[in-house]
């Protein structure tokens, strides 16, 4: 049995990856998305930080090696700043990330409520 089969249970059925996709409703997808969101998110924010390494790099150079403003200065700044403050782009980007992925199944489930309550007859 695979790692799949044994995480998706609905029901009492258990499904195999392949009908994984097929068989899953669209709210089964909040979990999904959220995770997607935080990987997008902790992306997106290494991104930032290796482009303010690099921006750095070629304006200032790098003092602590001595070298001067250039390419060299910059790949190696932007290094140092992906190892030091990779953990504010997992908190910040990834937290932000995790929070848009939740807010499409909070905005669906919003959605569904007002469309349930506008189809109520009113007394």
């Amino acid at each position: 049995m695979t790692a799949i089969q044994e995480f998706v249970e609905i029901g009492d059925a258990r499904l195999s990856a392949s009908n994984f996709v097929r068989n899953v409703r669209y709210e089964d997808y909040s979990r999904l998305r959220t995770i997607v969101g935080g990987l997008i998110g902790f992306t997106v924010g290494l991104l930032i930080i290796m482009g303010w390494g690099i921006s750095d790099g070629l304006t200032t150079g790098l003092p602590t090696a001595n070298l001067p403003p250039g390419n060299e200065a910059a790949l190696k700044s932007a290094l140092v700043y992906t190892m030091y403050l990779w953990p504010f782009a997992l908190v910040l980007g990834g937290g932000a990330g995790m929070v848009c992925g939740f807010g499409t199944w909070l905005t669906k489930t919003l959605v569904q409520r007002s469309k349930r309550h506008r189809d109520t007859p009113a007394i």
